[in-house]
């Protein structure tokens, strides 16, 4: 007998250690199962990672934030009051246009001897303003001294030519109008012209001399002045 052959008298046996049977739908529910909590776990962790994250930046920006700055323009209200608040602008005063002074004048005219004329002549500064009648003649009167000017030998008293000249009278003297276009007589006045005159006296005067020199003689503003001879 082949002992490799089932013995139909001994019934057939599963053994009981052999492993159930499996249905294909169980290990599909597995599965679906360990995926979705896989999934869950996931998206709970990722979640929250996120949410940290995001209150973390808000947290950042809320520290580090920069304060807007204040704005510097003057609102319309504040312009508008300053506006109305503003003092006018003051108008400036005009400058009176002052009065000219009068030309001084004399109404009296000192004679004086020629001893007293040649102490004025030597200090004519300290008489500046007072009035005389002087008398002389004319050594210079031409385009250099002008129309209205000339220069003289003068002195106190009154003389008569002799010889071309008057003797003692021979302080050299600046005689000018005392204001321009005054008819005064001196534009009749030439030289050698023997002359009277009622002055005003001024301050000393300096010109240059044909050689170049200086020299300073008193002058006079002349109020008015005759001819009474001549000595050419």
């Amino acid at each position: 007998m082949d002992n490799d052959q089932p013995n139909p008298s001994m019934p057939s046996h599963t053994p009981t250690w052999a492993p159930t049977p499996h249905s294909p739908n169980r290990h599909r529910g597995l599965l679906l199962g360990c995926a979705f909590a896989a999934t869950a776990l996931v998206a709970g962790g990722l979640g929250f990672t996120l949410g940290t994250v995001g209150a973390t930046a808000n947290t950042s920006a809320a520290d580090g934030a920069t304060p807007a700055p204040a704005s510097t323009t003057p609102s319309e209200e504040t312009q508008a009051a300053d506006q109305t608040t503003a003092e006018p602008t003051a108008e400036a005063t005009p400058t009176p246009t002052p009065t000219p002074s009068p030309t001084p004048t004399c109404t009296k005219f000192t004679t004086l001897s020629d001893r007293e004329f040649k102490k004025l002549a030597r200090d004519s500064q300290s008489l500046v303003g007072k009035c005389y009648r002087v008398h002389g003649y004319v050594t210079q009167s031409d385009s250099a001294t002008g129309a209205t000017s000339f220069r003289a030998n003068a002195c106190g008293e009154k003389k008569q030519p002799q010889y071309g000249y008057i003797a003692d009278c021979d302080t050299n003297s600046f005689f000018t109008a005392l204001a321009a276009g005054n008819k005064t007589g001196i534009e009749d006045i030439v030289t050698d012209d023997a002359f009277t005159a009622d002055v005003m006296v001024g301050p000393p005067y300096t010109y240059t001399t044909t050689m170049g020199g200086q020299m300073t003689a008193p002058s006079f503003a002349v109020i008015k002045i005759t001819k009474y001879a001549t000595t050419d």
